[in-house]
């Protein structure tokens, strides 16, 4: 099954399809496509590289801008959440035991030798969580919030949770009320924390874990994503053949006549991975009329998908 992802900066777009991935020049149109060992996960785009988890081979591949492969870091389970932390060369990623690991991208970093996990049994060294949680993490957040920075983590079981980052051992507040998993987590442009998961809307809380008010999705529920803009609040549920924009309380469906499975947004311009490709929506224009992305990865890859692709992850 060729599970889309989709990520991207001021300057460059990254898609995968399976193992295949694709990064695409936004200024020059120039296209490089390689090869991981299994399927990939996640993507993101940080301080010009590359950042990738994969499924069977339970690994974090880190890539330059020319999808050169820098580095690679081993899990003992497979990652189940990834996110970059702004203004420091690092992520942090969840993994299928509730493990969250902080993980430098300097390649002569002195721990990226070692194995991630949290399992003191093991007999080669590791490298420790910086938190953890009793089920799958399925999303991940850092944001500064008053000069401080935060780690917000989701959970399988309706739990978020705000530590200090990086000493996640200091938890600021709960965010509690939520009636099925967390599989997404965004930052209001009022510094607001907005969630989205298996429940048919979204929650907004303050730092303090304190539900602010929330916002109906129409009956539609399985959340996959959430993504602030200028515009408003990007939602991502699964199955549905388009996004949602969100502004306040508000819902406009922005259709894309086949069902979205990852999104990225770029200079009011948003990126989609498709079950039949990828496709740009310029935001800023009246009429959002999706326009296709031709990507030099396969065909096979960009067939037809199942549906409930990031809900099947989670078991």
């Amino acid at each position: 099954m060729a599970v889309h992802r989709i990520a991207s900066d001021s300057n460059r777009l990254v898609v995968s399809a399976a193992e295949k991935l694709c990064l695409v020049d936004l200024q020059t149109d120039e296209r490089i496509e390689v090869k991981a060992e299994s399927s990939i996960t996640h993507i993101a785009v940080h301080n010009s590289k590359i950042v990738c988890t994969t499924d069977d081979s339970k690994e974090l591949l880190v890539y330059d801008e020319k999808l050169n492969l820098l580095m690679t870091r081993k899990f003992a389970k497979r990652p189940s959440a990834l996110c970059v932390v702004l203004g420091e060369d690092k992520v942090v990623v969840g993994d299928k035991s509730g493990d969250v690991f902080d993980i430098s991208l300097d390649p002569n970093d002195s721990r990226n030798s070692l194995l991630l996990t949290s399992d003191s049994e093991k007999d080669e060294p590791a490298q420790q969580p910086i938190l953890g949680h009793v089920s799958m993490v399925l999303s991940l957040l850092v944001i500064e919030h008053g000069n401080i920075k935060y780690i917000l983590s989701g959970d399988r079981d309706e739990h978020i949770r705000v530590s200090r980052y990086p000493d996640a051992y200091n938890i600021e507040s709960y965010c509690l009320g939520s009636r099925d998993f967390v599989s997404a987590l965004a930052l209001t442009s009022d510094g607001n924390i907005v969630s989205g998961g298996g429940e048919s809307l979204l929650r907004v809380w303050n730092i303090q874990g304190s539900e602010q008010y929330t916002i109906d999705l129409d009956q539609y529920k399985d959340v996959f994503k959430i993504v602030s803009t200028p515009l408003g609040l990007l939602v991502g549920i699964e199955a549905l053949s388009g996004l949602y924009l969100v502004e306040k309380t508000s819902l406009q469906k922005i259709a894309f006549g086949e069902v979205v499975t990852d999104f990225a947004f770029v200079d009011g311009k948003v990126y989609t991975a498709t079950t039949k490709g990828v496709k740009v929506v310029d935001l800023r224009k009246t009429s959002y009329e999706p326009v296709d992305m031709l990507l030099p990865i396969s065909a096979e890859c960009l067939g037809p998908q199942l549906s409930n692709i990031h809900k099947t992850a989670m078991y």
